[in-house]
């Protein structure tokens, strides 16, 4: 996306101006090389995890794999969030789109589930 991380903004002692994701930089500050700041990866491998909600079968094992996810995530995000790596909107966002795409993937692996046990069951 090419947005600098906090501790690279120079507002915070950075060589980088703020740029919001889709904004352009001033022209004759371009980043040499593209920035990989946002949206939060390391935090995104914690919401990962909350698609182990969709393994257990019990409200219960539910809750708990959901959240926990959430929470080894917001504490992967915060400690990121407290050494400047990342703003609490880059988090915010990487869970966001952790738990949509994890919400897409299993819709589409239960339709062609379904459509696999409906062929089963008509031959």
């Amino acid at each position: 996306t090419n947005v600098p991380c906090p501790k690279d903004i120079s507002h915070y002692g950075g060589v980088y101006p703020y740029v919001r994701a889709l904004d352009r930089y001033p022209h004759g500050q371009r980043p040499r090389q593209r920035l990989r700041c946002y949206p939060a990866g390391h935090a995104s491998g914690g919401f990962a995890l909350m698609s182990l909600y969709f393994l257990f079968l019990s409200a219960r094992a539910k809750k708990i794999a959901w959240y926990g996810a959430l929470l080894l995530g917001w504490t992967i995000g915060s400690y990121k969030m407290l050494i400047g790596d990342h703003f609490f909107s880059h988090t915010l966002v990487s869970m966001l789109l952790s738990w949509l795409i994890i919400v897409l993937i299993a819709r589409v692996v239960n339709t062609r589930g379904q459509k696999t046990e409906d062929r089963r069951q008509n031959l």
